[in-house]
């Protein structure tokens, strides 16, 4: 089970290397390769986790609104 106190990019699961960890280890020349995104087609690594990132804050601003709008 994960720490909530954590977001999930930094949690470190059994000492294993964390997205975060993995994604800084990189060099620039990989975050231009391109991948097939299920929805948007071709896109490169830094394309996906850009749009990765933008994804997760959305659904945290739609919760957080929530929590606001029904009290929670």
């Amino acid at each position: 089970m994960t720490d909530p106190r954590y977001p999930i990019g930094q949690v470190k699961c059994k000492g294993k290397l964390t997205l975060v960890d993995s994604l800084r280890s990189q060099p620039e020349r990989v975050f231009r390769r391109i991948g097939m995104h299920s929805e948007n087609g071709a896109m490169t690594l830094d394309d996906i986790v850009t749009k990765y990132a933008w994804h997760g804050a959305h659904h945290v601003a739609h919760i957080t609104t929530l929590r606001v709008q029904k009290g929670w």
